[in-house]
């Protein structure tokens, strides 16, 4: 089933990179000629498909990740840099040469070209995010992963980890990776922060995962974006998950996830 997806996925990204390449064929040929409203309509529409069909490969990210076995991950891993990797770069170069034309020649649609660029560019470096996150991410090494994303998140934290009273599942050790991930980017990115404390405690039966950033906080405050990614995450583990902050407070994140028996 996993297998089947997955080529499903490929199949759904080619076919639509391979649309937008004879798009942009389309318009170097004819890059002399006025362009025509209903022009313009397709590409807008072309444009809007590639956009879902991005979030449904964003969304569809965790059963990348999710794959049992890490040569199969490292598989996916080679075949998604091969493929999609190289097209949303050429795509990309396309898209720039585009631009320039159409910008030369005052044409309005050079705006939805611009949006086009900037969402390939941010499709590529997911792309090659979920890469580097499908090669580091081994079954047996995870602590490890985790004091290599704090070492080099250039900022300063303080993580105490004890001993591991019971085993993580592979699922569990992807989902305290991914959440630890987001609470940092989420900090450096909107707490203007300059310190991060982080500890995992083991205990007979649960882990419970405390992070705390000591930026400008918030008095009220939305679950969405990553926040709302961490929620979903706890959920799929059966845990739970509590925020605090405040204005110049900063955030505190407190996870539990139940040990699997």
């Amino acid at each position: 089933m996993k297998l089947e997806f997955i080529n499903n996925l490929y199949i759904y990204l080619i076919f639509y990179f391979i649309v937008n390449a004879f798009i942009i064929a389309y318009f170097y040929i004819n890059k002399k000629n006025i362009i025509l409203e209903d022009e313009k309509i397709l590409i807008e529409g072309k444009y809007n498909e590639l956009v879902l069909k991005t979030q449904e490969l964003k969304k569809n990210q965790l059963d990348l990740l999710g794959a049992s076995k890490t040569e199969e991950r490292n598989r996916i891993a080679r075949d998604l840099h091969d493929s999609v990797g190289h097209l949303l770069s050429t795509l990309s170069i396309q898209l720039t040469a585009l631009e320039k034309i159409t910008k030369s020649r005052d044409l309005d649609i050079s705006e939805n070209i611009g949006e086009l660029k900037v969402f390939t560019q941010d499709g590529l470096r997911e792309v090659r995010k979920i890469i580097h996150d499908m090669k580091v991410e081994n079954k047996n090494n995870w602590k490890n992963n985790i004091e290599k994303l704090i070492n080099n998140s250039g900022i300063k934290i303080n993580y105490i980890v004890n001993e591991e009273t019971w085993t993580l599942n592979e699922r569990q050790e992807q989902a305290i990776y991914r959440i630890i991930q987001e609470f940092i980017t989420n900090s450096q990115k909107y707490s203007n922060t300059n310190k991060i404390n982080i500890s995992l405690i083991f205990s007979q039966d649960s882990l419970v995962l405390s992070m705390k950033d000591f930026g400008k906080g918030c008095d009220n405050f939305e679950e969405k974006g990553g926040l709302l990614s961490i929620r979903e995450r706890v959920n799929e583990l059966h845990g739970e998950m509590n925020v605090e902050s405040g204005n110049n407070k900063g955030f505190y994140l407190q996870v539990y996830i139940p040990r699997v028996i």
